[in-house]
């Protein structure tokens, strides 16, 4: 489940150097960037950057795999494991830029909305129960599967302005996971302020994000290729 999820993060959110520039001229309190990160740990979502870096691993090893066709396996084993401390670290650093985001773009107390419900027992539950959906998407007959589609589509395009539209549409896929009560409590909370514009937001945050964390990830991804050459690992 988690690797279905990352790989669904991987697909739909592309960086945007574009954003980069901007970001550095924003002075964000540091209380706001705690308070995001203690709800990120808090609601589980400092799992799915452990899962997304996990993913990456053998994708970046093809890649070398495919430039390097005569380095020997024990070269690959190698780099795998000099790798898995990188992208652990990585998987860090990507938390801290996501709360950075959710500083930058939401008030004190919007952050505190955001976070009583990512918190809840309510938010964690739906969490999963979405990406629960979209790991049984390719198997889910009828209205699942088509919902499922249609959002990762729209995040795709870009147009967050109508995910809250989407989060609604989705909610009747979730009766197999959640509760009529359940339902209920999430959909009071995407249909207010804070929980339109927390859904609305979701795409830029998630390319600044990605913006902030690539650059580090093929610095150290460059140092770990270097260091298997140099001790002759890898030659």
């Amino acid at each position: 489940m988690r690797r279905a999820s990352a790989l669904f993060f991987l697909i739909v959110f592309v960086p945007d150097a574009s954003l980069g520039a901007a970001r550095s001229l924003a002075r964000i309190p540091e209380y706001r960037v705690t308070e995001a990160m203690n709800f990120l740990q808090a609601s589980g979502q400092s799992s799915e950057f452990s899962a997304y870096a996990d993913t990456l691993i053998p994708v970046i090893v093809s890649y070398w795999r495919g430039q390097h066709p005569d380095y020997s396996e024990i070269c690959w084993r190698q780099m795998e494991k000099d790798m898995a401390g990188v992208m652990l670290a990585n998987s860090t650093q990507m938390m801290g830029h996501a709360a950075e985001a959710y500083a930058r773009h939401f008030t004190d107390s919007e952050l505190l909305e955001i976070g009583a419900f990512l918190r809840s027992d309510v938010g964690k539950k739906y969490r999963h129960a979405t990406i629960e959906l979209m790991h049984n998407a390719s198997s889910e007959p009828g209205a699942a599967k088509t919902l499922v589609e249609g959002m990762a589509a729209l995040v795709r395009n870009g147009d967050s302005s109508t995910m809250p539209d989407a989060v609604e549409k989705i909610l009747p896929a979730m009766k197999d996971y959640l509760t009529d009560a359940e339902i209920a409590r999430i959909r009071a909370f995407y249909g207010s302020g804070v929980g339109r514009k927390y859904a609305e937001m979701g795409i830029v945050m998630a390319k600044e994000t990605m913006d902030a964390s690539m650059g580090q990830l093929a610095r150290d991804a460059a140092k770990v290729g270097q260091k298997s050459r140099d001790s002759g690992v890898c030659s």
